[in-house]
C-alpha cells in the first residue's frame, strides 16, 4: 500500500469515523463542508485513496475501507 498524504488522510480519518458514528458514509458536500474543501478537492483525495488501496468504491455512495 502507498503512502498516502496528510490531506488524503485526514479524508480517510474523517470517513472512518463518520461511518462508526452514523453507520452510512458521508457525501462529498460533507467530508468538504469538515475540511472546508471543494467537493472536487474531496472527490481527488477519495479517488487518490482508493489507488493506494486504503479505499474501494463497491457502490454509488459506498466504500470498502481497508485495513491500514
Amino acid at each position: 500500500m502507498k503512502q498516502a498524504t496528510d490531506a488524503q488522510l485526514l479524508v480517510f480519518s474523517f470517513i472512518v469515523e463518520y461511518k462508526r458514528r452514523n453507520d452510512y458514509f458521508p457525501t462529498l458536500k460533507e467530508i468538504g463542508e469538515f475540511l472546508n474543501q471543494s467537493p472536487k478537492a474531496v472527490h481527488d483525495k477519495i479517488n487518490a485513496l482508493s489507488k493506494k488501496g486504503y479505499l474501494s468504491k463497491v457502490g454509488v455512495r459506498a466504500y470498502k475501507i481497508h485495513e491500514v
